[in-house]
C-alpha cells in the first residue's frame, strides 16, 4: 500500500504496544522511495501490528509517534515515554 521498495529489514521486535498484555511485532526496516527528483532515497520505516482478535492489523498512530526512529533503541525509548 506503499510506493516504497523495501531494502532490508533491521531489526524485529515484540513489545505490549498498546496495554492488551500482548506482544505485539515491531519490524524496523529500510525502504527506498521511487523515481522522480527524490527517487531512490533510503529511509527506515516502523510498522507496528495489534491483533484485531482475528489478524494483526497496522497500528498507524503507533507508528506515527515512531515517524523518524532509526533504531530498535530509539524505538524502545519512544514506547516507554508512551506509557508514563
Amino acid at each position: 500500500d506503499t510506493p516504497w521498495n523495501g531494502w532490508q529489514v533491521d531489526a524485529i521486535a515484540f513489545r505490549d504496544v498498546d496495554g492488551s498484555g500482548r506482544l505485539s511485532p515491531i519490524v524496523i526496516a529500510e525502504y527506498m522511495t521511487g523515481i522522480g527528483p527524490t527517487g531512490s532515497q533510503p529511509f527506515v520505516f516502523v510498522s507496528v501490528f495489534t491483533w484485531n482478535g482475528k489478524k494483526f492489523a497496522r497500528a498507524p498512530a503507533i507508528e506515527k509517534t515512531l515517524d523518524g526512529a532509526k533504531d530498535a533503541a530509539e524505538v524502545f525509548r519512544r514506547l516507554d515515554a508512551l506509557k508514563k
